[in-house]
């Protein structure tokens, strides 16, 4: 068990918690519960929430026994992203089914930029993650895990990113663009964009969502 609670998800805030949820919906994920005023939806390959502003825009969220049960309280200051707990018991403990997102494909890792792989590296150890892969030059890279959720440190980057890796073809971006228009009707508020290769193949699909996340879509190579 990770030395932060018995679940953990990325928890993102949202103007509009009632499009976002129906944003994410349309990507393949599912409503499972509610629980202070946060709604938690998986693909089963992620544990994702969705929150008001009263949080950040981007946090993970552990769910730990013996923590306080009526509000989540920041524990990390100095990781990537904010880190909060939330008490519930273990018995309500969630996990992914690894089955893969209908869309998506599998999820690959929490990507976010940081200015110093080394030193965002010893602060995610100390709190519990630790190394999968590194990736020397021209942009270093971290995978790192703590058994329940993968986050990849890479500097050059800006931002945080969801990244998934799928067969895309050529109906993929169309796929997505139609899911998320029949969801949101007359008010999207999301871009999806594809990357293409040289000979015209795409190698990505960006998809920018209502809620201001971006999640980064890859061709398998294996």
């Amino acid at each position: 068990m990770a030395s932060l609670g018995h679940t953990a998800r990325l928890v993102l805030a949202s103007r509009d918690r009632v499009t976002a949820v129906a944003a994410w919906q349309a990507l393949g994920f599912e409503t499972t519960s509610e629980h202070q005023g946060i709604t938690f939806l998986t693909d089963g390959q992620l544990l994702l929430g969705i929150a008001g502003q009263e949080f950040p825009f981007c946090s993970l969220l552990y769910l730990a026994a013996g923590v306080d049960p009526s509000t989540p309280k920041r524990v990390q200051s100095d990781f990537p992203l904010p880190i909060f707990q939330l008490g519930t018991p273990v018995d309500d403990a969630e996990r992914v089914t690894k089955e893969q997102n209908p869309l998506l494909g599998y999820a690959d890792a929490i990507t976010i930029g940081v200015k110093d792989v080394n030193g965002a590296k010893a602060i995610a150890e100390n709190c519990g993650f630790f190394v999968l892969e590194e990736y020397g030059q021209p942009y270093p890279q971290c995978d790192l895990t703590d058994g329940l959720i993968t986050i990849a440190l890479q500097e050059g980057l800006v931002g945080t990113y969801l990244t998934y890796i799928t067969d895309i073809d050529g109906d993929l971006a169309s796929d997505i663009t139609a899911s998320l228009s029949d969801a949101l009707g007359d008010a999207p508020g999301f871009r999806v964009e594809s990357i293409e290769q040289a000979g015209s193949h795409t190698s990505m699909i960006r998809i920018t969502m209502p809620d201001g996340m971006v999640v980064l879509v890859s061709q398998d190579v294996d």
